[in-house]
């Protein structure tokens, strides 16, 4: 771990190391993703064997002083609890790149897994103390491994890294009466849908609907509710008016009686999007969906 430190600042940006040991060129005019300028782990051994430090489940300052006031709250509530249960690609991509992390499997096969193998201990020993005491909902499992074109890495390779992993992952989670898992993904999802499913993945999110036109329609065709979903509502409807927005909603009425779906758009919603016409889509959402759970 290194100590934090603004680097470089100017009125339009700053520079920053973080925690991590990575270097950000940040931009202070509004949200946007940062620069990375150096990437936290290197695709070396020495670099690997040091950044592992980090990933040490049973270090004492891992666990809150209010543990047992939050495990209790946690067995009280009125509502679902769901947590972060795990990130096997999406982790290791923000902490060396993409473009590194996805050379490493072909540069060194070996210490890709084992990165993906670390990962998965860390989340299984990290989260064994409090899943024996409390009862959770759902696991919520972050990848954003997909773009516009497809998946950044195949099903060949899922099934050759990931599966064991996730699969004994998902396994544990589930032996601890952990009900659902959630995998949440951007972009174009389908080759890798009959991967995660074989891995034991229940709930796919976001059901992004861009240039490539995802449908939670034609995914429940295909895989039955066997795969439940969140998501698949198109937020650049919303501007279009209350008809265009009625027009889209209305074919999502019979998943959302079937079961397992539950419409949402992903992600912000565009600033086309003026108040009226956000609070109309609301209004027209409700009494669309008044009686679908009926």
């Amino acid at each position: 771990m290194c100590e934090p430190a603004v680097l470089e600042e100017t009125m339009s940006y700053k520079i920053v190391r973080t925690a991590m040991g990575a270097v950000l060129k940040e931009s202070r005019g509004g949200a946007s993703i940062p620069q990375h300028m150096e990437e936290a782990l290197k695709p070396t051994r020495e670099s690997w064997r040091e950044f592992k430090k980090c990933l040490d489940a049973s270090a004492a300052d891992r666990t809150p002083a209010d543990r047992e006031a939050k495990l209790k709250a946690l067995n009280y509530r009125t509502r679902p609890a769901a947590f972060l249960g795990g990130s096997l690609f999406g982790w290791a991509r923000e902490w060396m790149g993409v473009e590194q992390w996805s050379l490493l499997a072909y540069d060194d096969p070996s210490m890709y897994e084992e990165i993906i193998a670390t990962v998965t201990d860390f989340f299984i020993e990290i989260h064994r103390p409090f899943l024996s005491r409390a009862q959770l909902d759902f696991a919520y499992i972050f990848e954003d491994c997909c773009g516009r074109s497809g998946p950044l890495f195949s099903p060949d390779t899922y099934r050759q890294f990931y599966h064991k992993h996730y699969s004994r992952l998902i396994a544990f989670y589930k032996s601890c009466g952990v009900k659902y898992v959630l995998l949440d993904s951007d972009g174009v999802t389908d080759p890798l849908i009959p991967c995660w499913m074989e891995s034991g993945v229940d709930i796919l999110f976001p059901i992004e609907v861009g240039t490539w036109k995802a449908s939670p329609v034609a995914i429940r065709q295909k895989y039955g509710k066997a795969l439940r979903m969140m998501g698949g509502v198109n937020k650049h409807v919303i501007s279009e008016g209350p008809e265009a927005v009625r027009r889209h909603l209305e074919p999502l009425v019979p998943l959302v009686q079937e079961g397992g779906y539950i419409p949402m758009p992903d992600h912000r919603i565009p600033p086309s999007v003026s108040f009226v016409q956000f609070r109309d889509y609301v209004r027209i959402f409700k009494e669309v969906f008044a009686n679908a759970n009926r």
